[in-house]
């Protein structure tokens, strides 16, 4: 039975041995954790994304907008859903409803709305990435390339964005009535 004393004595250095590896090897890992941490923020400073672009002078120079608040509050106005599920492609604009124009539900809006899962951007994202293209004429083969994205990506959020707000400013009255032009 004094045998066992022993085992149990190798068996605790064994296992003490087996956790001061562990120990240097967690902190290793958290090392390098560390160091990847640091690159991946150097590496989204140079980003072009809204984040890094919410000065209302880098806001009006990307997107024509006065400023940043402007910028929020014609996204808000369009209202393209938490997941952009309002933007996703239709099958063609001719598939507008009879009450789009004239209902007040934000539901009757988009026609044939796909609900699949959101891409990697953000419905807000995606509206920056539309609106610089059209402001600054960034070209297709420009703006995937801040994104990290190919450049057919880029053209299936451009196409749905520009029908989505087609007609969404579609139901805005641009022109007074005809009562409100008749001199006389």
């Amino acid at each position: 039975m004094q045998l066992k004393p022993v085992n149990d004595t190798r068996r605790v250095e064994e296992m003490e041995q087996e956790l001061a590896k562990i120990r240097q090897e967690n902190n290793e890992l958290r090392e390098k954790l560390a160091m990847i941490e640091r690159q991946l923020e150097t590496i989204y400073s140079w980003l072009f994304c809204l984040d890094r672009q919410k000065l209302d002078t880098d806001i009006n120079f990307y997107t024509v907008f006065p400023n940043y608040a402007t910028f929020l509050a014609m996204f808000e106005f369009l209202n393209p859903g938490v997941e952009g599920e309002d933007i996703r492609p239709r099958s063609s604009l001719t598939d507008v409803p009879e009450n789009f124009y004239h209902g007040d539900s934000d539901e009757d809006c988009v026609p044939n709305a796909k609900k699949g899962h959101p891409g990697k951007l953000k419905p807000i994202e995606e509206f920056f990435i539309v609106l610089c293209h059209l402001r600054r004429g960034f070209s297709g083969c420009h703006l995937p390339n801040p994104y990290g994205m190919a450049q057919s990506t880029i053209s299936k959020i451009f196409v749905p964005w520009i029908r989505f707000m087609f007609l969404k400013f579609g139901q805005l009255c641009m022109l007074p009535s005809k009562s409100v032009l008749r001199v006389g």
